[in-house]
This record gives structure tokens, sequence and C-alpha cells, in this order.
């Protein structure tokens, strides 16, 4: 038989698959109804581990049966709305299977907890995933 393996098309379609999750979105675009902004900055004084944690917990709650995850990235909304309790981050999930999706991070008020949103100005937070920063 000529032509490729199937062992070179799986290690083909895996490393396709790889590429594809190491693409950022770019800004403006649109995920999962979030409006896709700049990076934020994580080497400033904004500690970006507690969002990205949370943010992963809240899409792991929401989807529990989804790819594997191989990176999770924090940006900024390209819209921001002023809020009390600051803007809400959106946290982009590649998964292996070369899907993106987000979700939106933030405080809720003067709570000192970060709440974790299933969509901008949609129906509430995803309860089980907020955590106290720096916990």
């Amino acid at each position: 038989m000529h032509g490729i393996s199937a062992r070179t098309l799986v290690a083909l379609v895996l490393a396709t698959l790889a590429l594809a999750g190491c693409a950022a979105p770019s800004a403006g675009s649109e995920i999962d109804d979030w409006q896709i902004g700049r990076p934020v900055d994580c080497s400033g004084e904004l500690a970006c581990d507690p969002f990205v944690t949370a943010g992963v917990r809240g899409y792991d709650q929401l989807h529990p049966k989804h790819a594997p995850i191989v990176e999770a990235r924090l940006y900024e909304q390209a819209r921001i709305v002023a809020r009390s309790g600051g803007p809400i981050l959106v946290v982009v999930i590649r998964l292996l299977d070369g899907s993106a999706h987000a979700i939106g991070v933030g405080h809720v008020g003067i709570e000192r907890d970060l709440h974790v949103f299933r969509r901008p100005g949609g129906p509430g937070f995803v309860p089980q995933a907020s955590s106290e920063v720096g916990s």
C-alpha cells in the first residue's frame, strides 16, 4: 500500500490540533459570546494565576467531559463595561480537539472572592468555581 501509514496520519492530526490550540485569538474576535480584547499582562501587578485557575475550574464544572485542556490564557474584554468590582476578564481555554472556549472571571462588588461567569451579562456565575484570591 502506498501513501501515509495510519500511525503517521494520527501523528499529523495530533500535531495539527496542538498547533491550532496555540493560535491566539485576535482582538475583537468572539468566543462563546465573549468579545476578546488584548491579552492581560501577567508580568505586571495583576496576579493572573487565580483568574485562570478559577476559569478552568468553572469550565470543568460546566463541561465535565470536555477534551483535555492544552492552554488557558487571560484576556481583557474588547468592550469593558463600567461596573462595581472592576472588569470581568476572560479566560480563553483551548482544547486538544482544536476548539476554543471562553469564560469570564471577576469580582462582584467589593468582595474579595473571584466569580466565574458563563456569559457576559448572562445568568449568574458558577458558584463552586469561585475562590478567594490568594487562597
